[in-house]
């Protein structure tokens, strides 16, 4: 009775052993490609502030931007000691509740980009943005082999994408209302007059040449 309580308690330790080194291996390939992830995350933010940016709207892309800076230097700094240091045998579950949190930041922020500017933005932009979200939300993907990582960064994303097209088209919040819900967000502000005006500018212009000629 005694080996065999011995050899069933060889059998447990083996197999966690085994699935500790799972768990390890795991997360060193998401930490592997985070820097992937968090460059193209920290592009997506830089498109969105320069093609949407309005002077209403300045605290909320400053805002935006150096939290998105901040989170990147710490995922990337983070991956960087990790590839560099040598594997723990186990992983604690304080690193995996550390890297959930910070996924979570990262994504409630990337979040606030369809809720602040899907609603007055024009169709193509809108498109853009769509586009900018879905890119964010595959590229959260990479980080599947940790589930509960991937669902942080990636949830809210999904979940702001989904209440953007449901939303009716008259209801839109500009980053100003974003920024002071004492300003309401039908002050006339659009999100992209930077770029509309810019498109105009060129659209004339070309007519003009074209006149001309």
């Amino acid at each position: 009775m005694q080996a065999i309580t011995q050899r069933d308690g060889a059998r447990n330790d083996q197999a966690q052993g085994l699935e500790d080194l799972v768990q390890v291996e795991q997360f060193d390939f998401a930490a592997r490609l985070a820097p992937l992830t968090v460059v193209l995350a920290l592009v997506a933010v830089q498109v969105a502030v320069v093609l949407f940016w309005a002077p209403n709207g300045r605290a909320y892309f400053l805002w935006l931007d150096a939290y998105c800076v901040l989170m990147a230097g710490v995922a990337l700094v983070s991956a960087a000691r990790w590839r560099n240091g040598q594997k723990p045998e186990r992983l604690e579950p304080r690193t995996l509740r550390i890297t959930t949190v910070v996924a979570l930041g990262a994504g409630l922020a990337l979040a606030s980009i369809p809720i602040v500017l899907f609603g007055e933005a024009t169709a193509q932009e809108r498109a853009l943005i769509l586009a900018m979200c879905a890119g964010l939300i595959g590229t959260g993907m990479s980080l599947a082999v940790l589930p509960r990582v991937a669902l942080a960064f990636s949830g809210p994303i999904v979940v702001a994408t989904a209440v953007v097209l449901r939303r009716p088209a008259t209801c839109s919040t500009s980053p100003s209302a974003f920024c002071s819900f004492s300003t309401p967000p039908s002050c006339g502000f659009s999100p992209s007059s930077s770029a509309r005006s810019s498109a105009t500018a060129w659209s004339t212009g070309s007519t003009w040449n074209a006149s001309a000629a």
